[in-house]
């Protein structure tokens, strides 16, 4: 009788241990394989704008109300870029911070009217957020 239970034990230790390897997934999987850097987008973002693609960073704070966004960075001292979802449909936990996510959505200027033919983007990155539609968090 002892042995199924010291089996059972095992497993479940087995289990917990891996735990913390799995990858967090929010919203659709993702299907963009190429990621883009968030530097290339804030020097020409007028190029990205509505296009979807993949970026992946460094989250690096996570909004502590709803956790309906989050930053990633390109690395220590990269550029930063919010990644914003509608309230409710993707929840980013705060366990988040520090961790590599990988973001599949487009980019969209935010607080600013979208150029016209011919006339130049915004230059100020707070102009620009990713809306997401799937997220890996590992």
């Amino acid at each position: 009788m002892k042995k199924p239970g010291k089996i059972l034990f095992f497993v479940a230790i087995a289990m917990l241990l891996t735990l913390p390897a799995l990858a967090d997934s929010f919203g659709a999987p993702l299907t963009i394989t190429e990621s883009t850097t968030i530097a290339a987008i804030m020097e020409k973002p007028g190029d990205y704008l509505g296009k979807p693609l993949l970026v992946e960073g460094t989250v690096v704070s996570v909004c502590r109300s709803r956790g309906c966004w989050m930053e990633l960075s390109d690395g220590d001292r990269g550029p930063t870029m919010k990644v914003k979802v509608r309230d409710g449909a993707m929840v980013f936990p705060m366990s988040t911070i520090g961790k590599t996510a990988r973001v599949q959505g487009v980019v969209e200027l935010v607080g600013a009217k979208m150029p016209k033919e011919g006339e130049t983007c915004p230059t100020d990155p707070s102009l620009y957020r990713i809306v997401p539609t799937g997220v890996v968090v590992n």
